[in-house]
């Protein structure tokens, strides 16, 4: 798709993940002319790298399965998590959201895109009012050959193999040997995965099939899109955007901007100058793709562009493997026989909680006593019946322990001298634990007591999935790090994804969408796709305010 610089267009995209591609095709739909811009050399961003889900209430799909949801019930359960924390939050943004976003799946469909659904994924908080299943979509697999040329550039994800599955079949692939079904569900996938491989076919899934099937479309409106080619500035006259100065073949191009610019490239998760400015981490254990620098929200103060939420992130205990690289971690810390706990030995949370919540805890803790790393302490069955992070049951590679990832001891007290931990306090934490799992009731931090934490259990351990004794050696330990998955705060942008000044006036022409954004869930996270679903549906909104 990349081709001649253009002098001129009507809509300027920068960044290429999931809501940049949808503002983009967007735009092309109503019949501006639309371009594309990535300053590294993979397209994809952190949508590629992510499980794909995008959460949209009463979506048609909730609709054609008979499941009652509506924009009132939506709107209930967001006034119900998200805490007001100025205008990002905003009445009107959500409402906006809620709104738009069922309007924006059936968008995509209709100009081809094929969601995949499921009724796996609960909210993430199921004890609040308005709460339902099926609001968390993703991409069916797709073939990456039909991407043609742009399958080699796009971003590659560590976490997800190249195998045809969805996200509903997670579920059965972290723990594959522990139920019949579970086992006959990972021999279809691999027998689908060679049937493919044998084609010729090459499998994309979860955040790679999402770009990938907004790519097709973008392609097949012959929309551009240019790597290496960072947006340098951007120039207003009279409030408004004029023009684009673009680094492109080690020239700075100008661009007239005949309409808007979308600034869709991502948050500063990997800037960390920048966030040790307004976080206590820094980049080091995000699972942001290294080009996160906040370029784009820089951009947009330089003109003037309020903020919010700088503060935040889209918090996720991550791992950090012994080449660099950041993994997340979902399931590790839910499934039972395995607790966390800070450095002197001590639990101080639901292991099991959504993801963004345990990341706070994890820094919040660390404000207290010592807590970055943490550990998560394991015991034998733990290793052997679920996979951990890419590792299958039972495999766990000598270098990793050699490299001192995987902490192995054959005694309580061996695995907290080699850990740094207060023996006594450790053998106290796990007895006190393991009189609470043989009982099935958390009784210090509810884990286990809902159907989100229940999703990330496992059904054969009673009577509670998430909880089990930790007795049986040898006994394992691995550092868990308050990372992310994205920064969370960024330009703030009103009920239609312009960007605003402090004074709430907004800069003519100029949008934000995803994390270049300060995000409508303020400081929570709503259920699966909680990060992608407002970043599609403003991205949406904001081209079709664009047009008008």
């Amino acid at each position: 798709m990349e081709r001649q610089m253009p002098e001129e267009i009507d809509v300027l995209v920068v960044g290429s993940g999931a809501a940049a591609i949808a503002g983009a095709i967007t735009a092309a739909r109503a019949g501006l002319s639309a371009l594309i811009i990535e300053k590294t050399d993979c397209w994809g961003g952190t949508s590629a790298l992510s499980g794909g889900g995008v959460w949209i209430p009463n979506n048609i799909f909730m609709r054609e399965n008979g499941i009652d949801d509506t924009a009132d019930i939506a709107l209930q359960y967001l006034d119900e998590i998200v805490e007001n924390v100025g205008a990002c939050t905003s009445p009107a943004r959500k409402q906006a959201f809620v709104k738009y976003g069922p309007e924006m799946v059936e968008f995509l469909r209709e100009n081809g895109f094929e969601w995949s659904f499921s009724t796996h994924f609960p909210d993430y908080y199921p004890n609040k009012k308005g709460v339902r299943s099926g609001r968390a979509l993703g991409a069916r697999v797709m073939d990456g050959n039909n991407l043609g040329a742009w399958q080699h550039t796009l971003r590659k994800s560590q976490s997800f193999p190249p195998l045809v599955f969805n996200s509903s079949d997670v579920f059965a692939l972290i723990s594959p040997l522990r139920t019949v079904g579970n086992f006959l569900t990972l021999l279809r996938i691999l027998a689908v995965s060679i049937g493919w491989r044998l084609s010729g076919r090459r499998p994309l899934s979860m955040g790679s099939a999402l770009v990938g099937r907004l790519l097709l479309i973008a392609q097949k409106l012959n929309i551009p899109l240019f790597l290496n080619t960072p947006l340098v500035d951007l120039r207003e006259e009279n409030g408004r955007i004029v023009s684009a100065d673009i680094h492109h073949d080690e020239n700075i191009k100008r661009v007239r901007i005949n309409k808007a610019v979308l600034l869709a490239a991502g948050g500063f998760a990997r800037n960390d100058q920048f966030r040790r400015q307004y976080q206590p981490v820094g980049g080091d254990y995000s699972a942001a793709p290294p080009g996160d620098t906040g370029d784009a929200i820089q951009i947009g103060q330089k003109l003037g562009a309020a903020t919010a939420l700088m503060d935040e992130a889209w918090w996720q205990p991550n791992v950090v493997m012994p080449d660099g690289s950041v993994n997340i971690t979902l399931w590790e810390r839910a499934m039972p026989h395995s607790i966390m706990v800070d450095q002197r030995g001590e639990r101080y949370m639901n292991e099991a909680q959504p993801y963004v919540d345990c990341g706070r805890h994890m820094l919040a803790r660390d404000r207290i006593t010592p807590a970055i790393p943490s550990w998560l302490i394991m015991d034998a069955r733990h290793r052997k019946q679920y996979v951990f992070v890419t590792n299958p049951p039972g495999v766990t590679p000598k270098k990793l322990i050699d490299a001192g990832f995987f902490i192995k001891a054959d005694s309580l007290d061996d695995l907290a001298l080699q850990c740094g931990i207060d023996a006594r306090k450790l053998h106290r934490t796990v007895s006190h634990f393991n009189l609470m799992a043989r009982k099935g009731v958390d009784d210090d931090f509810n884990r286990g007591d809902n159907a989100f934490d229940n999703s990330y259990g496992d059904p054969l351990v009673q009577p509670n999935p998430n909880l089990g004794p930790i007795e049986q050696a040898p006994f394992w330990a691995v550092r868990i790090y308050p990372g992310d998955i994205g920064t969370k705060g960024g330009l703030l942008t009103d009920e239609n994804a312009q960007v605003v000044r402090d004074d709430g006036t907004p800069i003519g022409g100029l949008y934000a969408a995803g994390n270049s954004s300060a995000s409508v869930m303020g400081r929570s996270y709503p259920g699966a796709g909680g990060t992608l679903g407002p970043a599609l549906t403003f991205a949406y909104i904001a081209m079709r305010h664009a047009a008008t």
